[in-house]
């Protein structure tokens, strides 16, 4: 997995293809946004400490639901099949993501 700012400056992310919704909520919904990533990250620590529940949020393409163990990622306008991963494993892209964003 590869975050990058191109040419423009704005953050990109080169993701296997498996994982396409997760490069496009990245690109579409988090865009620049640290105070969004810091908002899920601090969702993700109650969900993790509570060990049950969940917690959704609504961007602008697509809706994101985490829980303990999973995390959802739904396109809002699009026919495409829901993307479920690990929390530990989205909770490292959103790290790297927002890295990425601080080096701006």
């Amino acid at each position: 997995m590869n975050y990058y700012l191109d040419s423009e400056g704005v953050a990109r992310a080169s993701l296997p293809i498996e994982l396409n919704l997760l490069k496009n909520f990245l690109e579409e919904d988090l865009q620049g946004a640290t105070g969004l990533c810091q908002e899920i990250q601090q969702r993700l620590q109650v969900l993790k400490q509570q060990g049950e529940g969940d917690s959704e949020i609504t961007g602008n393409a697509h809706s994101l639901r985490l829980t303990a163990e999973r995390v959802q990622i739904e396109p809002l306008f699009s026919t495409s099949a829901p993307l479920e991963l690990e929390t530990e494993l989205f909770r490292e892209v959103l790290e790297s993501w927002e890295a990425l964003l601080r080096r701006q």
